[in-house]
């Protein structure tokens, strides 16, 4: 089949070095590393003896070139009919035609047993001057690297299975730099050159480097960078995807669809056959056309794109959904893009998320676009299970919302689904955490209510004081606890300061109570509940005399002095008995602690005219000052 690509491959390296700008999950970035795979080794010209022809091989492990005992093709090989003796051709051609039957995943599985027929030719070891076998076996592919593998059967376990079944010839070139090789399997990892000729006693990467610089002085080989991406095959034989935009024309060959003709649209009127055939060239109306530059008779292209290809530039369409007369307004997209954060889930690391990526490095080459990485942070979402499985009918453990939407409201729903773990794993279902979550948020209702009954009418006091300190604390929680997708703990952090503000109320006289701190408290925390929670929200923020809307107020900001320095309180005694307090920062030193008890006018009041024997620090929590 004729089909059509992106190449991709053009942009390998810098899909890898691009990871650098991203604040992604690793994994997902392992995930793309791996997927692209780039390999540093270096490519071997092997003479084929007999014929003018000769075979490049890749390899990562040119010190181990001494040890090649045999070769190994792809089937299909474009050398393979030329080099294939009489003797074997039609044992050849009969496992040709029983590998074209077999899937690529098929053929390259580590758990199947690998197969294979002599070609009846030899290859030329360049670097010793051996002949050795050439054979073809389906688990190397044409479509990978050169098609061709120099086997090494001592020091790759795929080549040592492969040998020994067909009683290939096993020389070991790498010894380990301490033990022995193992025994009934091929030792592939690093160590030191034996049975290389002169390179023997070099360790194994500069034996290596010395073998391929030997060998490029006669032209046989050369260092190369390779990788295991291939070009996007963007072809489909479906009817759902955008319409590739080519007319075939018998005088003008391949012709791209003029721009002002574009966006070609999908015709309507197509038969569904079950044949294979593409839908779109069931519509004679739509493939029969007009050379865009003849003018003579021609025909469209009937495939359409993978649906891949709309979902790696959607991104680009959003800040300008009405533009009819091209793609996007680049204007608009670069007040606008990248994406600061995107949400998706991991199982797009290698097809979404890596295409989205080459798309807006080929924008950016081509002069469309000013930036070249579409998602600059990036998050996925976990799984929420219900009794420790994922939900599902066949399991019967699917969560109707409905009933707990009647019963709680979308407010608690949406909290709780926050609150049941950290967003980036999931969570477990729970019914008892559900109600936890409606009990606090009547709580927070009751507490509003509260303070709009009995509002506080004092001054400044020291539990004033802590209170705002409480604020500031929380905010700045907040504030990077969502920043990181951290709701959960946001949610811990927003209970603790309602236990605060409970706290306050009920052991401060409301005279007493500092109107600006409280009025100031109260009116945080509805603002950093709002994103739980925000019909509730809104709500409370028009109770307490909010103006519009919470979410037009502006997020509440904090003083990093008060909202850094966790204050406690440490208690002074003289002889053992309670006699003074003071509010302090955790962690100050016991010195520091001393030096605050023996200061206090009450301690020093019960001290009196007595003999200080000894002062007893206990950090954070007491000092205990011994006087006879």
């Amino acid at each position: 089949m004729e089909q059509w690509f992106f190449r991709i491959t053009n942009y390998a390296e810098r899909l890898l070095e691009g990871h650098a700008k991203l604040e992604w999950p690793e994994k997902t970035i392992t995930m793309q590393r791996n997927w692209i795979g780039r390999s540093e080794g270096a490519q071997i010209r092997f003479a084929i003896k007999g014929h003018d022809a000769a075979v490049e091989v890749f390899t990562t492990r040119p010190d181990t070139l001494f040890g090649a005992t045999y070769m190994v093709l792809a089937p299909e090989h474009a050398l393979v009919p030329i080099i294939t003796t009489p003797a074997q051709r039609s044992q050849v051609d009969e496992y040709i035609e029983w590998c074209r039957r077999k899937t690529e995943i098929e053929r390259t599985s580590t758990e199947r047993e690998k197969t294979g027929v002599f070609t009846g030719a030899f290859a030329i070891n360049p670097i010793n001057g051996r002949e050795v076998p050439i054979w073809i076996a389906d688990y190397v592919l044409a479509s990978y690297g050169t098609g061709a593998v120099m086997a090494v059967p001592a020091h790759d376990q795929r080549d040592y299975e492969f040998a020994v079944k067909y009683g290939l010839p096993l020389v070991q070139v790498i010894r380990p730099a301490e033990g022995q090789s193992p025994e009934g399997r091929a030792y592939e990892g690093p160590g030191v050159l034996v049975n290389s000729g002169e390179f023997s006693g070099k360790e194994w990467q500069e034996g290596g480097k010395a073998i391929v610089e030997a060998l490029k002085t006669r032209g046989l080989a050369d260092f190369k960078v390779t990788y295991k991406l291939r070009d996007w095959l963007i072809s489909r034989q479906r009817y759902w995807g955008a319409p590739i935009p080519i007319i075939y024309c018998d005088t003008c060959g391949i012709v791209p669809v003029p721009e002002k003709d574009l966006p070609v649209l999908l015709p309507k009127n197509v038969s569904f056959t079950g044949k294979g055939q593409s839908p779109l060239a069931t519509a004679p109306e739509f493939v029969n056309t007009t050379c865009p530059r003849c003018h003579g008779p021609a025909r469209r292209e009937v495939d359409t794109m993978d649906t891949f290809v709309c979902s790696s530039w959607y991104f680009l369409r959003f800040p300008n959904p009405h533009c009819d007369d091209r793609p996007f307004d680049p204007d608009i997209v670069d007040k606008w893009l990248p994406v600061d954060q995107y949400v998706g889930g991991a199982e797009h690391a290698v097809m979404h998320l890596l295409y989205a990526r080459f798309f807006t490095m080929a924008l950016k080459d081509m002069g469309l676009i000013k930036f070249d990485e579409p998602f600059l942070r990036l998050v996925h979402q976990g799984v929420i299970t219900n009794r420790g499985a994922k939900m599902s009918k066949s399991r019967g453990n699917v969560v109707n919302p409905e009933p707990y939407l009647d019963r709680y409201g979308s407010d608690t729903f949406r909290m709780f689904m926050m609150f049941m773990g950290d967003y980036t794993e999931g969570g477990d279902w729970s019914d008892e955490g559900i109600a936890g979550v409606s009990r606090f948020l009547n709580r927070v209702w009751r507490l509003v209510q509260r303070f709009r009954e009995a509002p506080p009418q004092g001054a400044e006091s020291e539990r004033s004081s802590e209170l705002l300190r409480a604020q500031h604390r929380t905010v700045k929680a907040v504030t990077e606890d969502i920043d990181r997708f951290h709701f959960h703990t946001a949610i811990s952090r927003l209970m603790e300061f309602v236990s605060d503000l409970y706290t306050y109320m009920d052991q401060v006289p409301q005279q007493e109570q500092n109107e600006r701190i409280l009025t100031e408290a109260v009116r945080t925390l509805v603002q950093c509940l709002a994103p739980f929670a925000p019909h509730l929200g809104e709500e409370l923020w028009e109770q307490i005399g909010g103006t519009y809307s919470v979410f037009d107020s502006g997020w509440p900001t904090y003083d990093e002095t008060l909202a850094s320095r966790e204050v406690i309180t440490v208690v002074f005694q003289v002889n053992g008995k309670l006699r003074s307090s003071a509010s302090v920062q955790r962690g100050l030193s016991e010195e520091d602690l001393k030096e605050l008890a023996l200061r206090d006018e009450r301690v020093r009041k019960f001290v009196g005219d007595k003999t200080i024997r000894k002062v007893v620090v206990v950090p954070d929590k007491l000092v205990n000052v011994v006087a006879v």
